[in-house]
């Protein structure tokens, strides 16, 4: 078994699990380490965060923000159900506990990074605008032993010894 199909049994397993499986968008590959590592049991690529992280506008192709009932859409299928719960649409944000009650398998956080990142950079560079300085910004920071972790990638295990001897 390839390791890509070993995860997806992994995901299915978890889907069928009974516990809600949380997928928090990323919008870049750092990002996505960084999901992976706080044990989160999978990574949704949003095309929105996509988008965003490359200048470009959205055009929103689908979208579950109207969805008012969630419980009727759990009662309706026998099949994996997934929750999308972007900020500031019309749906009620649940805590994954409230999404796990009502059954649904899987949560997306399509654009919370992002928007969380955005918000850090805004406030950050009007600090670094009015102070001159980013030393007051230095405890929201992360540090730079951590930024490396997440910026080292292990061996991959397809790769041949000639490979890694020679970087």
């Amino acid at each position: 078994m390839t390791v890509a199909t070993g995860k997806r049994a992994t995901f299915r397993a978890g889907l069928n699990s009974g516990r809600l499986q949380r997928l928090p968008g990323a919008f870049s590959p750092l990002v996505a380490k960084a999901i992976a590592e706080n044990s989160f049991q999978g990574v949704y690529v949003s095309g929105a965060a996509l988008s965003a992280d490359f200048g470009l506008p959205n055009i929103g192709l689908t979208t579950l923000t109207e969805m008012a009932d969630f419980e009727k859409f759990r009662a309706a299928v026998d099949i994996p159900l997934l929750a999308n719960m972007t900020e500031f649409g019309k749906s009620p944000l649940l805590t994954a506990r409230q999404l796990g009650d009502i059954g649904y398998n899987a949560v997306i956080y399509p654009v919370t990074t992002l928007r969380l990142a955005m918000f850090a950079v805004d406030a950050d560079l009007r600090e670094i605008c009015l102070a001159g300085t980013q030393s007051a910004l230095l405890g929201c920071m992360h540090h730079r032993c951590r930024l490396y972790q997440l910026l080292v990638t292990p061996p991959h295990p397809r790769r041949h010894s000639h490979d890694r001897a020679s970087r």
